[in-house]
């Protein structure tokens, strides 16, 4: 039996309202991408490629498939656009039978009110394509421009499983979703976000009721059961019109929080975990926008803490096309800047923060209602590390074949203060080639000691088809992040042959700032 204590509303305290001027510009660089009529965005991997690609839910049509370069721009993947589920709601990402091909599939609800909504599984086959497998009712109705279902591995069997805003639960199992628990929820939520709030290792699941004005409910679950029982202290009751959550450890203390817009309050509410999963409204950030709605969360400044990016859902006023930027000082409270990322049209409802460009800093992506485009602001290059690179270990003029296929070697070398083994394989590129995979799963990376220095260095194997030379190139340049997020450029000099690739445009940066590698 689930019980359902109440909690009073809490005064809440206003954090800072002024906006204070950036030190620097964090996003210096907008690209577009049109797509037709945008509601909601997600992202994930969909192709395999080690590059975060986009997902954009169309109104009443369709979804389409975005695929990133690896430099942060997006383009429509052939063949990719769904049809196939009517007034789609924002698309989830998750492995349902990992097992069997780790391939990325989707969960998509369709919102096709006054019907019923029914969700949707597509199976992906690892290039950015997605075929329909099964569906099945949940209940509710409308929702096309919310987050209505939250994927995570609920049960502890290795398989991600998908809690709906409605409360139904679904289990993975290779080509199909087995009917789990029903969460007792009040009623169908706006929002829903999965994340370890009362630290046991094991995910729980927020919902948002917009409809009750001001309402929260946060489930814990039992290990490895998938089923659900609600925390001391929901259902939690506060603000207004609470719409988008995002979830990180605001106030640095090892618990999960929580953020929320609130549409109709214009701000954002912050409730710091005390503890167990006890979320406490902790305070009230205003933003300018009439009608805040899109919400993501990453340490935006580089300066270690979580920090938020809030979009608007309206066209009618200054701030319709901006996005707020509210900088975290780790101990819960925000204070909004002056920078605000701003769409050509307006309405950027929703937002992803993630690095698109591979250089460790997150950037931005959003939708333009207006004008119909996603919109990717990029993050200003951090300073690169210089490194030591050896393109075709052993061969002293390094010459590349253009057109040709397999895979190219390159060691990123260990020095006395650089240790290679910290890089992150999935990052490296190559003169913006991606590194190969080992049956198509594991980065093409291994540790040597290349050079016979008696220091382990990384060798790895780039993709030759991709790399973004032309014959008249004489230096291929690498770029890559170590696990904690250090930017590294590194370069040798090579010998391009054969007739001209066509050129894809230039992502390598050349900061004013380089710190060398002693």
């Amino acid at each position: 039996m689930v019980r359902h204590p109440m909690v009073s509303a809490l005064v809440l305290s206003f954090l800072p309202v002024l906006a204070l001027p950036a030190a620097a510009a964090l996003f210096t660089e907008r690209s577009e991408t049109p797509v037709g009529a945008p509601l909601g965005l997600s992202a994930g991997d969909l192709d395999r490629d080690g590059d975060l690609d986009l997902l954009v839910n169309q109104d009443f049509a369709s979804v389409t498939v975005l695929l990133n370069d690896g430099s942060g721009r997006f383009a429509q993947q052939p063949g990719s656009v769904i049809r196939s589920v009517p007034s789609p709601s924002v698309p989830v990402i998750g492995s349902f039978n990992p097992r069997k091909d780790k391939i990325p599939d989707l969960v998509v609800v369709s919102a096709d009110w006054p019907s019923p909504n029914r969700a949707f599984l597509l199976k992906g086959d690892g290039s950015g394509r997605f075929e329909p497998q099964t569906f099945f009712a949940i209940g509710g109705v409308g929702g096309a421009i919310c987050r209505l279902a939250a994927v995570s591995d609920f049960n502890g069997d290795g398989d991600d499983d998908v809690v709906f805003n409605t409360g139904d639960v679904r289990f993975g199992s290779g080509s199909t979703l087995i009917e789990g628990p029903h969460v007792p929820i009040l009623l169908e939520a706006f929002d829903v976000v999965a994340g370890d709030f009362d630290g046991d290792g094991h995910p729980d699941v927020v919902f948002n009721h917009n409809l009750f004005h001001g309402t929260l409910q946060l489930f814990l679950s039992v290990p490895d059961t998938g089923d659900f029982i609600e925390a001391p202290g929901s259902p939690l009751r506060f603000g207004d019109g609470l719409e988008s959550l995002a979830a990180a450890d605001f106030d640095e203390d090892g618990d999960l929080d929580l953020a929320v817009t609130d549409i109709s309050l214009r701000g954002v509410h912050v409730l710091l975990n005390q503890g167990g999963g006890r979320l406490v409204p902790s305070g009230f950030v205003p933003v300018p926008a009439q009608y805040p709605r899109g919400l993501a969360t990453a340490d935006l400044d580089g300066d270690g803490h979580a920090d938020l990016a809030v979009g608007s859902a309206n066209s009618d006023d200054s701030y319709g096309n901006a996005i707020s930027l509210l900088l975290g000082d780790g101990a819960g409270s925000f204070t909004r800047i002056d920078e605000s990322p701003r769409v050509a049209g307006a309405g950027p409802q929703s937002i992803v923060s993630a690095d698109l460009n591979w250089d460790g800093a997150p950037d931005l992506a959003t939708i333009d209602q207006w004008t119909g485009v996603v919109a990717v602001f990029l993050h200003t290059p951090p300073p690169f590390m210089e490194v030591a690179i050896d393109v075709l270990p052993g061969s002293d003029d390094n010459v590349i074949r253009l057109g040709s296929q397999g895979s190219l070697p390159v060691a990123i070398l260990s020095t006395e203060g650089f240790d290679a083994t910290t890089v992150a394989p999935e990052s490296v590129r190559l003169a913006g080639a991606p590194v190969s995979r080992n049956g198509q799963e594991d980065p093409a990376c291994s540790s040597e000691d290349v050079d016979r220095d008696h220091r382990a260095d990384l060798l790895c194997k780039v993709d030759k088809a991709a790399l973004q030379l032309n014959v008249e190139d004489t230096v291929a340049v690498l770029n890559a992040t170590t696990f904690g997020g250090i930017a590294l450029r590194g370069q040798d000099t090579v010998r391009v042959l054969g007739g001209k690739a066509p050129r894809l445009p230039s992502t390598t940066r050349w900061p004013a700032e380089v710190t060398p590698v002693p």
